[in-house]
């Protein structure tokens, strides 16, 4: 399993009720044997330039663990999904994989060390 960086901008019609869009994503995730391993909402932004015909969307980052196999079949599947106006998918840096398990890490040092103190 190679790690990905997918980012979605959701149609902005959906602020209140955004969930069953989130549900389907994931569970598309999980069916093609994917892993969200983590999940930042953005919540919503004005867009540089318009997006079928929207100013502004719902912003949301995903760090995966999927197989490049099924890389494929989720990017079908986003454009299928009604409540994407755009998305992007990546392969993610080694770099950046490196970097970001070094701080998490280092911030369960300094929280264990607290918990001793």
């Amino acid at each position: 399993m190679r790690e990905y960086e997918l980012s979605i901008l959701f149609h902005p019609d959906l602020e209140l009720n955004l969930s069953p869009a989130l549900e389907r994503l994931e569970r598309t995730v999980a069916d093609l044997g994917g892993e969200i391993t983590n999940k930042t909402e953005e919540g919503r932004k004005k867009l540089a330039y318009p997006i079928a015909k929207h100013d502004s969307a719902i912003f949301y980052y995903y760090d995966l663990k999927l197989d490049p196999s099924a890389v494929v079949k989720l990017d079908r599947a986003l454009v299928l999904m009604s409540e994407v106006i755009r998305h992007l998918l990546v392969a993610a840096d080694p770099k950046v994989i490196e970097a970001r398990a070094r701080r998490e890490a280092e911030k369960k040092e300094t929280k264990d060390s607290k918990e001793e103190e």
